[in-house]
C-alpha cells in the first residue's frame, strides 16, 4: 500500500511539473532563415514589441522582425539595418537629412523643428529642407546646413519659379493657386502653389498633369482602369493597384519610354529618383512594358507573352502594382510595376 502511494505522489508531483513547465511565461529572440523572430508566451511577436528597453516592429503575417524603413498608420519610421531597433533623433539617408521624433520615433513631415537656437523645416517626404521653400504660400530660405535663416525678398519671386524641383507661379512674392496663363501655357497650381502632378480630376475631368499642363487626355485615363482591372484579374484577385505613392515613378516609365521624358520629367526627376523618394529599392520589382497599345486587349495580349512576367504575376510575393500610360497620337505605351508586400 505504501508503494502505492508513493507511486501516486511522485505520477502528481510530475503531472504538476509539466503543467508548471507549459504555463512558464517565456520570452526569447529565434532565428528563421535569414529572419529574427520574437517568441513570447510559445508565440511569435508581431507589429510592435518593447524588448530591453528598444521598440521593434515585427511583421503582421509572419513576424520577422522589420529593417529599415517602415510605413505603419500613415506614419514613417526608421528601424536599424543591423539590430531592428526603431531611431529616434537625427538620421542621415542618401545625402539627406531626417527627424525622427525622440518620443515616439515618427517621421517629421510637413513640420519645423527648433534645436539649440536653431530652427530646421522638414518636406512632405521627410527631409530636412535647405535652399529657397514654399510653406503655406510664403517662401523661406534654408542654409545649407538645413538651419532657417530668412524670408526670401520679393524681387526674386515674380513669375515661373522652381523651388524644391516643384514649380510655382507668383505675382510679387505671392504664390498664385487654380489655373493660371504663364509662358503661353495654361497651367494648374494646387492650394499650396505647387504645380499639379499626375493624375488629377479638376472640373470634374480627369487628365494627367506634369508641372500643371495636361499631357494625358482622359481616354487614356479610361484605358489605364481596364488595364488595372484586368491585371488584378489575371492575378486572381490578390493584387492591389491602389499604389497611389508610385504612380508617378509608373507614368514617368512610360514617357521614358517614348522618349519623351525630358518632357513631362519636372527638373530632372527620373523613375528611380522617385522610388528612391518612396524608400523603395528598383531591384525589388518587376517590370513590363506594353507597346503601341489601343485596347486593354492589347496590353494583355503582350504581357502575356512575357513569361517572366507571367510568372512574377502568379507569385503571391507580388502583391502591388503600380500603372502608367503615355501617350502618342492614336496609340498608348502602358508601364506596370509589380512589388512585394
Amino acid at each position: 500500500m505504501m508503494r502505492i502511494k508513493q507511486g501516486l505522489i511522485a505520477a502528481l508531483s510530475l503531472s504538476l511539473c509539466l503543467a508548471m513547465t507549459s504555463i512558464r511565461v517565456s520570452a526569447d529572440w529565434a532565428t528563421i532563415g535569414d529572419n529574427r523572430v520574437y517568441i513570447e508566451d510559445n508565440k511569435m511577436v508581431k507589429e510592435w514589441k518593447k524588448i530591453d528597453g528598444s521598440w521593434y516592429y515585427f511583421q503582421k503575417d509572419n513576424g520577422y522582425m522589420t529593417k529599415g524603413w517602415l510605413k505603419t498608420n500613415d506614419c514613417w519610421y526608421y528601424l536599424d539595418e543591423k539590430n531592428g531597433k526603431m531611431v529616434t533623433g537625427w538620421l542621415a539617408q542618401n545625402k539627406s537629412w531626417f527627424y525622427l521624433n525622440p518620443a515616439n520615433g515618427i517621421m517629421y513631415s510637413n513640420m519645423w523643428l527648433s534645436e539649440n537656437g536653431s530652427r530646421y523645416y522638414f518636406l512632405g517626404n521627410g527631409q530636412m529642407a535647405t535652399g529657397r521653400v514654399v510653406i503655406d504660400n510664403q517662401t523661406f530660405e534654408f542654409a545649407t546646413d538645413g538651419k532657417y535663416i530668412g524670408t526670401s525678398s520679393e524681387s526674386l519671386l515674380n513669375g515661373l519659379v522652381t523651388i524644391n524641383d516643384k514649380l510655382y507661379y507668383y505675382k510679387q512674392n505671392v504664390a498664385q493657386t487654380g489655373w493660371q496663363e504663364a509662358d503661353g501655357r495654361k497651367l494648374y497650381f494646387a492650394a499650396d502653389g505647387a504645380a499639379v502632378y499626375g493624375w488629377q480630376t479638376i472640373n470634374g475631368i480627369s487628365a494627367y498633369y506634369v508641372n500643371g499642363e495636361a499631357m494625358v487626355t482622359s481616354d487614356a485615363a479610361d484605358l489605364k482602369k481596364e488595364i488595372i482591372k484586368e491585371l488584378k484579374k489575371m492575378s486572381g484577385g490578390q493584387l492591389d493597384t491602389q499604389m497611389a505613392d508610385l504612380q508617378t515613378a509608373a507614368e514617368i516609365r512610360a514617357f521614358e519610354g517614348l522618349s519623351r521624358a525630358d518632357s513631362i520629367r519636372p527638373n530632372n526627376t527620373y523613375f528611380t529618383t522617385v522610388l528612391d523618394e518612396q524608400k523603395i529599392s528598383y531591384l525589388d520589382a518587376k517590370e513590363a512594358i506594353c507597346l503601341n497599345v489601343t485596347s486593354a486587349e492589347d496590353c494583355i495580349n503582350q504581357l502575356e507573352d512575357d513569361y517572366v512576367f507571367m510568372k512574377a504575376l502568379n507569385d503571391k510575393a507580388f502583391t502591388k502594382s503600380a500603372v502608367g500610360i503615355a501617350q502618342q497620337g492614336d496609340t498608348y505605351q502602358v508601364h506596370i510595376l509589380l512589388l512585394e508586400e
